[in-house]
């Protein structure tokens, strides 16, 4: 269940600009209780195979890479 909880983050985040300036604008230590209470919670390896698999439903190379840059930005984050 946490692994679709990974892929609607990405989805959201992909969507939705008020969603990235509200991560953005987060501190480390206000960000992991953010995700929770709006209901994203889950673990990293989690996020890795959410990840991979929006990452293999991309039909172009621009669709590719900017689903790359979307999880390199959000991995960042999550650090």
């Amino acid at each position: 269940m946490s692994v679709k909880h990974a892929m609607n983050l990405i989805q959201d985040a992909k969507k939705n600009f008020a969603l990235r300036t509200k991560l953005n604008g987060l501190s480390q230590n206000e960000l992991k209780p953010y995700l929770y209470k709006t209901g994203y919670v889950f673990t990293p390896e989690d996020f890795d195979m959410a990840a991979d698999h929006l990452h293999m439903q991309c039909q172009t190379y621009n669709q590719a890479d900017e689903h790359l840059q979307l999880v390199m930005w959000l991995r960042l984050l999550l650090e």
